[in-house]
Parts: structure tokens; C-alpha cells; sequence
């Protein structure tokens, strides 16, 4: 964890997860093999797997986030579910908006 990161004990981070410097993971929010960028976040109830944020990212409050890339500045609305696969992440550009209760799944589309 880089220095000014913020990790809350009630948070879980697994396997290869990394949290860049004024990044914050707030409570109940899940982190597995995920990259969060400089001045990054997780809100509460957020899942990260498998996926990298770049930097600047706002994952807010319920966001998921699996096999995915994200480019720096972009915002993951409430609830919102973002799922690429193993083979073929799911991207998404830089600066860009995926308002709450979004559905993005290149699984089952």
C-alpha cells in the first residue's frame, strides 16, 4: 500500500492487489487482483476483480467492476456492473461517465 492510501479494516484486498498512493478503500468494499491507481477509489460495497484503474477513478457506493480496464478519470455509478472476461477485458475510456445502475456485461449481453 503507497503512502497517503487509505484501507479500511473492514475492507478485504486478495491475491495480487495493489493501492496507489491517496487512494482510498473504504469499508466493505472487496478488492482481488485488482489495480487501484493514484488518488483511486472504492467506495462501500464495491467489487474489484480481476480488473486495473489507472488513476483518478471513482468507483462509487455498489459499483462492480470484473475483468476490466479502466483509463484514468472515469466514474462507475451506483450499482452499476461492469464484466468483461478472462480472454477479453472489458474497456472503458479515458474520462468517461457510466452512470448509476449501469449494465455492461461481455459475458451475456
Amino acid at each position: 500500500m503507497a503512502k497517503g492510501a487509505y484501507l479500511s479494516k473492514y475492507a478485504v484486498v486478495k491475491g495480487q492487489s495493489g493501492v496507489n498512493q491517496n487512494a482510498l478503500v473504504a469499508q466493505r468494499a472487496y478488492l482481488e487482483d485488482a489495480w487501484l491507481g493514484k488518488g483511486s477509489n472504492a467506495q462501500e460495497n464495491c467489487y474489484l476483480i480481476h480488473s486495473i484503474l489507472e488513476g483518478n477513478n471513482i468507483t462509487a457506493h455498489g459499483g462492480k467492476v470484473i475483468h476490466a480496464v479502466l483509463g484514468s478519470k472515469v466514474f462507475v455509478g451506483f450499482n452499476s456492473f461492469l464484466r468483461g472476461h478472462e480472454g477479453a477485458k472489458l474497456k472503458v475510456g479515458r474520462s468517461c461517465i457510466v452512470m448509476p445502475h449501469t449494465i455492461i456485461d461481455l459475458e451475456e449481453p
